[in-house]
């Protein structure tokens, strides 16, 4: 049936698969329908902007819960507006149009303009490309999904080759162009093709389960696990080939650009699928690995052959410990993903589908341990010797695969080293699926084991990663020239030529030319330039110096620096060539400066780097991808030697006091990299015996102990859910937990629950209180710079200074000493100032204020506020404060800082409470779980005990009263069964004497009887002869014939007492540890010659140590055995299977034949001393056996079926 099932639902994964193909073969109006699409979403955002507008003209209150980008000016001059995030051109304000499509440099966007009066009206923008002059982590290209989806389009405002039109009227008037991929396909037809191939798939997966199922339910393991492995590689072969299902779902986790190590894990959703599939595989491999040939016939292999067993099956342990690790690194090494939650808290699906690979790669690597150690201690059970050789063989062979490979896997090594043992001499392993203290203590020491590894592997390559950065930075240092510096200066050169202000200063001989160096080095040279000593020098348009210092003039400037600059990269800027005489980086630029096509003079930018380097700030957001490096260098010391002296540093670590100069002489520092006053330092050195030296922040142990924590919470989270699984299979099975599990759970959530809920307020607490004082940090230095600003421009208008010039002189003095960004706006949300113009002068933002800032400082009164604000991807805190004139208390203008840094700061921050929060709760739970593990066994002891003594007290052994000197709960149970036992004991001598007089009668009618059998024939024979001699006929022929009658009889009736006087002269057994197999392989040895019959003997473990008498034992099997063989049926040879197995805590002999069985009715007086289904004997053979099995503390049972044999079942405790 499940067979038939299962070609039911291959049919239907066709069906399905043949249905997906045709959707992806009939896409040839994809562009056309994608195109209406679109139209009619576009159509829909101008119906949504309209009402919005509609809403605001009646009630302006709303202007800033909208939606939409909207503005309105009045007599050209913006007074309202939603958004300061992008702001059209002036142009447009005069403009006449309805909608139109407007493309800068910063995206595509559709506007629309409705007029209200005759002076005012209103523009609505809806982005629909939105793009940035830099590109990194944080300014990507954003597509406008309500309108494109999750198409992202090339658009253009002309048509080229492969591109379809897309009106953005309703009359067709304005239309933009959009270029599609090649192997376009409409965004519904890849969700119903991704859809149909999933239930496909899905199909399919159920087919192969079926199939499954019925080879397992066969007894067929080995091949429905190679079956099952084989479709997985064939399922998952096919996806790769067809880059399933990445070619439909335009998801990150497909993304090789993400992840990719191999062709078999080309991203890191094919890495979780693998990652899913091994662990089911391993998964039914531990649930049914003891019904594997090769497992049960591991068991008997010869002694010879054990330690390579052995050593073989350690080695495959080591590397399933290993296998969570490899994990880790392929993550690490083939992304940019970082495991480790001290460097951030980002909870992006990509982090959390690696996750989810490695912690499926532990419990895969768990499962496989598991199994490998359980084969283990079976395959050496009683023989520790061998299984230490074995392991010591094992580690060996690691250690040289680990120095050969140059892998570093040491910790693999010493946790394996600890781990095995441990589980060998502990058994914690052995009750696993059942709900006890020792399952809940080995999974316990597994996540310890498992989390103590990925703490230490995160370490190796987060080590790792900055070794590799700072040796790069170092050659960087050492040798190149500073590339992000040469493109600053380019862009500021740029940004100077198109001044007018400097032009015009520039062509007016009359004018003084100071402005123009204080506004090159303060609004032109950023604080990245704080590196370097900047000589600023203005020339005539016929090269004479104009105030300089140095009275040269640029002829001979340029002629001196001719044999020492070389060019750069970049148009008009050169770099010195002269590190042997001068080793610390210098660049030149001089720049033309034209005003109306005529040239007004010259500009001489000289910039020599400092001895010692200050740290630089330099907005994240503005940087380049090809700058990234810069991001992560600008937290390093470094300094620079050259004939031991220090020509330049930077940094917050002093090399003079902290960095001994012996160091320079370790080669470990120029090759791995050398760890001191909880710096990581790096050197490198060049030909000329230069040093580069690059310190970072050392791997502290804090930061390893907060991984281990999480990774541990992360394993407790799926002990939980096993936790769970144990209460639901009790549930279903109406089985119950143990009494001390039920303590040590219930204790474990008497802690476990109250601590995580404190742990978890207190870390809220702190954090929000951290978010506070943040903010008040921020708001604090905006309010001292306001004051300062205030104070300035208030001095500036007294003195009749340009106000804008100390305003500029002002702001840029505070936020080079504060390492902030800030901007001055104007009482009207205009922008006046700022001291990274470069934020708006790309566009990033609006030179207009934040209209909330606006509304609540010039409407509500308020005079500082924080505002949560984005650019791009970046989300961050900028304050702002109201700027009064001290005189009159008029609002003069908005201060605004952002603080581009504050969600880095929030996060670090978060970062901290989160590991202290951690590693507190960590620390407790282990400590209250070890506590909790002794607590209940300390409070089940007694129950224990008392279990234990019930379980010994019998009829036939002497039972002791237990000793417990207290009056509690425990001690009233043990009054009671002491009592009890006082009461069994006379009850017993009373029953003793009863079945000794019943036994005595039995007896005596069992003495009778078989007596009474053989004395009639004597009695017959002697009444003939009696006749024979009175009649005179005896002859010696028929007297002899009478003796042997009588001697006959004679001969039963000393077989009768012989066997009488046996059973009643039994000794009491001698109990003593002995070997099961050998006794049973003893006794049947003794009748495996037998012609009549076959014996065969089978044994799971080739020792079973069990308490017995060795002569009872072995006279009870032989028993069993010779009524085995005497049950046969006529003219047939008895089979008799004998077989040695262990089921939970005892060992079971089973001894069945094809014999002629027992009927029904007479199954219940088998053991009877004095019944027999035979003709002759006494009927006592099975008494014995049980009379010596239960002397042994064994039991003995059988099932018997007429015609077709019987199975005997001893079983006997286990002993160590």
């Amino acid at each position: 049936m499940r067979l038939r099932n299962s070609y039911v639902w291959l049919c239907a994964a066709l069906i399905f698969w043949g249905l997906t193909f045709w959707l992806n073969s009939s896409h040839q109006n994809s562009a056309e329908r994608w195109t209406a699409n679109v139209s009619k979403r576009i159509e829909s955002q101008l119906m949504l902007l309209e009402s919005e507008k509609n809403n605001l003209l009646q009630d302006r209150s709303k202007w800033l819960t909208t939606n939409h980008w909207l503005y309105e000016i009045d007599s050209n001059k913006l007074i309202r507006w939603t958004t300061h995030q992008f702001l059209p051109e002036y142009s447009l304000w005069t403009d006449t149009f309805s909608v139109k499509i407007i493309s800068t440099t910063r995206g595509f966007f559709l506007v629309k303009k409705w007029q209200t009066t005759s002076q005012r009206f209103i523009l609505g923008c809806i982005p629909l490309l939105q793009k940035f002059n830099v590109r990194n982590k944080y300014l990507r290209p954003v597509w406008n999904e309500d309108i494109f989806g999750i198409s992202k389009p090339v658009l253009s405002e002309s048509f080229s080759a492969g591109s379809v039109s897309l009106p953005m009227a309703e009359d067709n008037s304005i239309i933009l162009y959009a270029a599609l991929e090649r192997n376009f396909n409409l965004e519904s037809d890849n969700t119903r093709a991704a859809i149909v191939f999933t239930l496909g798939l899905f199909c399919f997966l159920i087919a192969c389960f079926r199939f499954l199922q019925t080879l397992h339910h066969r007894g067929w393991y080995e091949i429905t696990f190679l079956i099952a492995l084989s479709a997985w590689l064939i399922i998952r072969w096919v996806m790769i080939k067809l880059q399933l299902p990445a070619v439909w779902l335009d998801i990150s986790w497909f993304d090789p650009q993400q992840f990719a190590s191999s062709w078999f894990n080309p991203s890191l959703g094919d890495l979780f699928l693998n990652s899913l599939a091994v662990f089911l595989l391993c998964l039914y491999v531990f649930r049914y690995y003891s019904q594997f040939y090769v497992v049960k016939r591991l068991s008997g292999v010869h002694e010879n052959v054990r330690i390579f067993w052995g050593t073989l099956l350690f080695i495959v342990s080591f590397y399933s410990l290993l296998f969570p690790y490899l994990f880790l690194e392929t993550i690490f090494h083939n992304s940019s993903l970082s495991l480790d939650i001290t460097q951030t808290l980002e909870l992006s699906p990509l982090r959390m589908i690696a996750l989810m690979s490695v912690l499926l790669g532990a419990m895969s690597a768990f499962f496989f341990i598991h199994i490998f150690n359980r084969l283990l201690i079976r395959l050496f059970e009683r023989r520790l010797s061998g299984y230490l050789i074995s392991l010591t063989l094992a580690a060996l062979l690691f250690i040289v695969y680990i120095v050969v490979s140059e892998r570093g896997y040491w910790v693999c090594l010493c946790l394996g080293v600890l781990f095995f043992p441990f589980l060998y001499f502990s058994g914690f392993s052995k009750s696993l699926l059942q709900a006890s203290n020792s399952s809940f203590l080995y999974l316990f020491t597994v996540i310890l084991i498992f989390s103590v590894e990925l703490s230490f592997g995160v370490r190796k390559f987060v080590v790792e990663e900055r070794l590799e950065n700072q040796f790069r930075f170092a050659n960087s240092y050492l040798t190149d020239r500073d590339q992000l510096g040469e493109f600053l200066l380019s862009e500021a050169r740029q940004r100077i030529l198109a001044d007018n202000f400097v032009s015009a200063r520039m062509s007016n001989a009359f004018l003084t030319k100071d402005p123009i160096r204080q506004k090159i080095s303060r609004y032109y040279l950023g604080s990245y330039f704080d590196q370097y000593d900047v000589t600023i020098s203005l020339f005539s348009s016929l090269g004479e110096p104009l105030g300089n210092r140095n009275a040269v003039d640029l002829s001979d400037l340029l002629v001196s620096l001719q044999s020492y600059i070389r060019p750069t990269p970049y148009t008009g800027i050169s770099f010195f060539d002269q590190i042997e005489q001068s080793p610390e980086r210098r660049y030149f630029t001089y720049l033309p400066v034209h005003r109306n096509d005529v040239l007004a003079g010259f500009i001489a930018l000289d910039l020599k780097q400092k001895k010692i380097v200050p740290r630089q700030v330099y907005p994240e957001l503005l940087l380049d991808e090809r700058f990234s490096a810069y991001l992560r260098n600008k937290d390093y010391s470094y300094v620079y030697y050259q004939a031991g002296n220090v020509v330049r540093s930077f940094g917050d670590f002093n090399y003079e006091r902290d960095f001994e100069r012996t160091w320079l002489e370790r080669p470990t520092l120029y090759r791995e990299g050398m760890t001191a006053n909880g710096k990581l330092h790096v050197a490198v050195e060049d030909d000329t015996g230069a040093v580069a030296i690059v310190s970072g922040n050392a791997y502290s142990w804090f930061d390893q102990l907060a991984n281990f924590a999480a990774y541990f919470i992360a394993g407790l989270l799926l002990m939980v859910l096993w936790i769970f699984l144990i209460f639901f299979r009790s549930w279903r099975t109406s089985m119950r937990l143990n009494y001390s599990m039920r303590i040590q759970l219930y204790i474990s959530l008497a802690f476990m629950v109250p601590l995580f809920i404190v742990s978890y307020t207190i870390q809220q607490a702190v954090s929000r209180a951290n978010d506070r004082q943040l903010k008040e940090r921020f708001l604090s230095e905006a309010m001292v710079l306001a004051e300062q600003l205030s104070a300035g421009m208030d001095e500036a208008v007294s003195a009749s200074l340009d106000q804008n010039m100390e305003l500029g002189n002002l702001l840029v003095n505070f936020v080079r000493l504060a390492g902030v960004d800030a901007s001055v706006f104007y009482p009207d949300g205009s922008l006046r100032y700022s001291s990274q113009p470069t934020i708006y002068d790309q566009q990033l933002v609006a030179s207009v204020v934040n209209p909330v800032a606006h509304d609540q400082i010039t409407k509500e009164g308020v005079n500082s506020l924080i505002l949560d604000e984005n650019i791009g991807q970046l989300n961050y805190n900028a304050a702002y404060v109201a700027l009064r004139s001290s005189a009159t208390g008029l609002l003069t203008g908005i201060l605004s800082i952002p603080f581009f840094e504050s969600s880095v700061l929030y996060e670090r921050n978060q970062i901290v409470v989160l590991s202290n929060t951690l590693i507190i709760f960590v620390l407790v739970f282990i400590f209250f779980a070890i506590l909790s593990y002794f607590t209940a066994n300390w409070l089940t002891f007694p129950l224990r005990m008392v279990t234990s003594q019930l379980g010994r007290t019998s009829f036939s052994g002497v039972n002791k009263p237990i000793e417990w000197n207290s009056t509690d709960e425990i001690g009233k149970m043990v009054q009671e069964y002491n009592a009890m036992i006082s009461n069994l004991e006379k009850s017993k001598i009373d029953l003793a004497r009863s079945q000794k007089e019943n036994a005595w009668r039995e007896m005596a009618q069992q003495v009778a009887h078989e007596i009474k059998n053989p004395l009639t024939p004597m009695k017959l024979t002697v009444q003939q002869l009696e006749y024979a001699l009175a009649k005179g006929e005896l002859s010696d022929e028929k007297a002899k014939q009478y003796l042997q009658t009588m001697l006959s009889q004679l001969s039963v009736l000393n077989e009768v007492a012989s066997s009488f006087s046996a059973f009643a002269r039994m000794p009491a057994p001698i109990l003593q540890r002995l070997d099961a197999t050998l006794c049973v392989r003893k006794a049947v040895m003794l009748y495996e010659t037998q012609p009549e019959c076959r014996i065969d003997f089978s044994a799971e473990t080739d020792q079973a140590w069990i308490m017995a008498d060795e002569q009872v034992l072995t006279r009870a099997i032989s028993n069993l055995l010779l009524n085995a063989i005497q049950a046969g049926k006529p003219g047939q040879v008895v089979s008799i299977q004998v077989s040695l197995h262990q089921e939970k805590h005892e060992y079971v002999i089973v001894i069945r034949d094809n014999g002629s069985g027992i009927p029904l009715e007479l199954q219940e007086k088998v053991f009877l001393p004095h019944f027999s289904t035979k003709k002759s004997g006494s009927g006592l053979g099975l008494a014995i056996v049980r009379q010596g099995v239960e002397q042994s503390h064994g039991t003995i049972s059988f099932e018997s079926q007429e015609n077709i044999g019987t199975v005997f079942f001893l079983r006997f405790a286990k002993v160590n």
